[in-house]
């Protein structure tokens, strides 16, 4: 029997263009909590500007998911790339705190646009028969993003200052809307539908949404102030941190997608699931570890 053929030229461009939507998000998401203070906030302000940032990229997500339902995909992706070009740009010249914090709103709608729109068009892509393989690899963007995108923009940030490290973070993007151009979405049937609460919500999901959410508290936590708490403690940088959960996160998904296509979901969603527990508890009775500390020293 033949194999189902898995890549073309599309899903590599739009696997490159969530990889550029991360690199953006990630540049400015280590380095924010050092501009608020720049900018003479404190680091109160800095958790706020994250907090207001992940609620509003939220928020929105359920109505991006009908839009998308509803209407062209890639339409969608280009505002939400729009967007993330252009407030890098505003931080550069406003230099306001609390109209930074309203940039920082703006900027959580557009990552939710763009990544929304990548994922679903990668999904419309992927053959059915090889797509929990094929989200791995499309996984690998963000993968290789968390990677090079917090050393990226702290080394900007240190060598340069902020102008240069915004105007790269909007170049990028430029660049994301130039792939755009040359990327052939998947025909879909556009559904009419009116937009609903109950429409918006899936009972099948919540519990796996809850799993993601407690999971997400803590790493939320680690993805915002991880660099801040290593320049404060004397500890190596925190792009180092991020390079090796990103080269374990590259080993895996090399290998998650395949075994998930041939057993099913759940010989990952319990055995990892346990393994995060079991990590907490030898966390707690490990105080003094460096990830106890860079996990709980950062909230």
């Amino acid at each position: 029997m033949e194999k189902t053929k898995l890549w073309s030229k599309d899903l590599v461009l739009i696997i490159v263009i969530n990889f550029l939507v991360f690199l953006n998000h990630l540049m400015v998401l280590s380095t924010f909590p050092f501009y608020v203070e720049h900018l003479g906030g404190s680091e109160a302000q800095a958790g706020l500007a994250a907090a207001l940032f992940s609620i509003v990229a939220v928020v929105f997500r359920p109505v991006i998911g009908w839009m998308l339902d509803s209407g062209k995909r890639k339409g969608i992706l280009i505002l939400g790339l729009i967007g993330m070009g252009l407030m890098p740009i505003g931080y550069l010249l406003v230099g306001v705190l609390y109209l930074s914090f309203l940039f920082r709103m703006v900027h959580g709608a557009s990552l939710a646009f763009s990544n929304t729109s990548t994922a679903t068009i990668a999904s419309d892509l992927i053959p059915k028969p090889r797509f929990a393989e094929g989200m791995g690899m499309f996984g690998l963007a963000t993968a290789l993003a968390t990677a090079c995108a917090p050393a990226l923009g702290l080394s900007l940030m240190e060598r340069y200052g902020f102008s240069t490290l915004f105007l790269v973070a909007a170049g990028v993007i430029v660049l994301s809307l130039i792939l755009l151009c040359f990327l052939k979405t998947a025909p879909v049937p556009q559904q009419k539908k009116p937009i609903s609460f109950k429409g918006l919500l899936d009972k099948d999901a919540i519990p796996a949404s809850v799993v993601a959410l407690v999971f997400m508290f803590t790493y939320g936590a680690l993805e915002n102030f991880t660099a801040k708490f290593a320049a404060e403690q004397g500890l190596p940088s925190g792009g180092v941190f991020f390079t090796i959960m990103a080269a374990v996160l590259l080993l895996t998904r090399l290998t998650a997608g395949k075994v998930t296509d041939r057993y099913g979901e759940k010989i990952f969603a319990y055995t990892c699931n346990l393994a995060i527990l079991l990590y907490a508890f030898w966390a707690g009775k490990h105080p003094s570890s460096f990830s106890y500390r860079m996990s709980h020293g950062s909230m």
